[in-house]
């Protein structure tokens, strides 16, 4: 990952000030080895709906660990609609992720990484949660997808010396992240398993 497009991820995932406006994207081109796809971050922290009665607690840096790759095993709901259900349904604070990866290869910044978020029971205070919107136990991952997957473990492998990448059907009895993520995922995850 060449130093410029680290730096300007970095600042974007650093930002705690929570505005009410959109954000505008930054768009990272000619990223090192996962090729020049032009991958864009945006970042979604502050514009999606939380609870009034709950907040998650946070955390800093050196709790973090590891990654928990998910997928939103939704077709066609809007990362604004997961907020909501996560929210209005599950009686969450927020939605669960941390970041999320879309069709296109667009990769949204959704919780800080030091939010202690609900993604996976029992690894959520030493995890960030990564989904892949869309099921893929149905469906392939777009190239698009795969690459910004590529930067984005790479990215936080770096930035917090994480020591482990699961999939999350590693921490409990379920088929997330689906078949076809796993297909993809499995041969780049490393670190101890769960």
């Amino acid at each position: 990952m060449r130093w410029w497009s680290r730096a300007l991820l970095g600042t974007a995932l650093r930002t705690t000030v929570r505005a009410t406006i959109v954000r505008p994207a930054i768009v990272l081109t000619g990223v090192g080895s996962v090729g020049n796809f032009g991958s864009t971050f945006h970042d979604l922290r502050g514009e999606l709906p939380v609870s009034e009665e709950t907040h998650y607690i946070s955390r800093s840096k050196e709790y973090i660990e590891g990654m928990v790759w998910h997928h939103s095993a939704t077709t066609g709901q809007t990362i604004r609609s997961i907020a909501e259900f996560h929210v209005e349904v599950k009686k969450w604070p927020g939605i669960a992720y941390h970041m999320a990866i879309g069709h296109d290869g667009k990769i949204y910044i959704l919780n800080d990484p030091g939010t202690v978020s609900f993604h996976a029971q029992g690894y959520n205070r030493k995890t960030i949660g990564v989904v892949l919107i869309g099921n893929y136990h149905e469906r392939r991952m777009t190239k698009e997808m795969k690459d910004a997957a590529l930067l984005l473990q790479d990215y936080l492998r770096e930035e917090y010396d994480l020591k482990y990448a699961w999939m999350h059907k590693e921490t409990k009895s379920t088929a997330c992240p689906g078949k076809y993520a796993d297909e993809f995922l499995r041969p780049i995850l490393y670190g101890p398993r769960p």
